[in-house]
């Protein structure tokens, strides 16, 4: 879960660098970073059922 956070926020911030941005695109691409690790998460525990 937090390797797909750190990944996404990577990948925002190498945007913002390259389009001369403010943190927008960090910040979102966290945040579908932190979407995808819970999405992973909640998968892995309804299977375990």
């Amino acid at each position: 879960m937090v390797s797909a956070i750190v990944v996404g926020g990577f990948f925002g911030y190498l945007l913002d660098r390259w389009l001369h941005t403010k943190p927008v695109f960090m910040l979102v691409l966290g945040a579908v970073g932190f979407y995808v690790g819970v999405r992973d998460v909640l998968r892995r525990v309804t299977q375990g059922e």
